[in-house]
């Protein structure tokens, strides 16, 4: 469990793509996974965590992808309360995993064809997107 120090990454709070204020998630109603975590985001930043297990990495991305509710603070993501709005934020968001293969056997198109389709995508939406975004064309 760590603490990490505020900065603003240099955006303001109407500019900010991520803003995460006060932050809090306890699991079993002992182990603090964020402890009032702080941070802020500007668009067009690459913001790595980093940490040792248990530090609160994976919990943060949770939060942030509406996967899991804070017990305390606020987050937004695109301007969105995480809390408030969550398919608002899963509409404007992507998330993959280490292992975001479903299948080892599938390929990269399939899987993300797998994908869009668990997220009520229309069949030939995906299909049309990879092919532009592989092509170079996206």
């Amino acid at each position: 469990m760590y603490n990490l120090e505020y900065t603003n990454g240099g955006c303001t709070s109407e500019r900010c793509l991520v803003e995460v204020e006060g932050l809090v998630k306890v699991f079993n109603g002992e182990v603090r996974a964020l402890d009032g975590l702080s941070l802020a985001v500007a668009p067009g930043r690459v913001y790595g965590l980093l940490g040792p297990n248990g530090a609160g990495k994976t919990t943060l991305i949770r939060v942030l992808a509406t996967l899991l509710v804070p017990d305390a603070g606020s987050a937004r993501v695109a301007g969105i309360d995480v809390r408030h709005h969550p398919e608002q934020v899963r509409a404007r968001i992507g998330l993959a995993g280490q292992s975001a293969a479903v299948d080892e056997h599938l390929t990269g198109r399939r899987t993300s064809s797998w994908s869009a389709a668990c997220m009520g995508c229309p069949a030939t939406r995906p299909a049309a997107a990879a092919a532009r975004s592989w092509s170079g064309s996206a």
